[in-house]
């Protein structure tokens, strides 16, 4: 399959328009509804939250993070059923991780401009990153930036 192939040559792959424009549309207002209904704390690096499923959105001047989204909403969880049922995430993931693929987490993360972005990042042996871009990021900081062929790299 083609993107599993881009996958496992570039360590990414596009897949393009899953969900209608409607239900996009949809996704981003209740993504906001949530975001600004929800409990927040001020980030810090030796942060410690507790380990309550629902943790509160982790904000600072450039960026939001709201984690364990799924059970939030019911309009959010037929969202991400609908993209994570379909044939091409489906088959992604069964030929790069294989049958039993579970979600190890969930979070909305809001860019805010002038956020200097997330720095480099790897995945643990075993997790592939599935991201739902929402909205178009015309700014690139504080933009995921993806290194075709970075995954085949040495980690130090």
């Amino acid at each position: 399959m083609k993107y599993t192939q881009d996958l496992k040559k570039n360590g990414f792959c596009k897949i393009g328009q899953i969900l209608e424009v409607a239900n996009t549309e949809k996704l981003c207002a209740e993504c906001e509804n949530i975001l600004s209904n929800v409990n927040e704390s001020k980030f810090t690096i030796d942060q410690n939250i507790n380990n309550d499923y629902f943790k509160p959105m982790l904000n600072d001047e450039s960026w939001s993070v709201l984690p364990n989204i799924i059970g939030r909403s019911k309009e959010i969880d037929d969202k991400l059923e609908i993209i994570l049922k379909n044939e091409i995430i489906r088959k992604v993931l069964i030929e790069t991780i294989g049958e039993d693929y579970k979600i190890w987490s969930s979070s909305i993360r809001v860019a805010k401009g002038n956020d200097s972005g997330l720095g480099f990042h790897t995945d643990s042996n075993g997790e592939v990153g599935l991201h739902i871009l929402l909205d178009d990021q015309i700014d690139e900081r504080g933009t995921t930036s993806l290194i075709p062929g970075s995954h085949l790299w040495s980690l130090s």
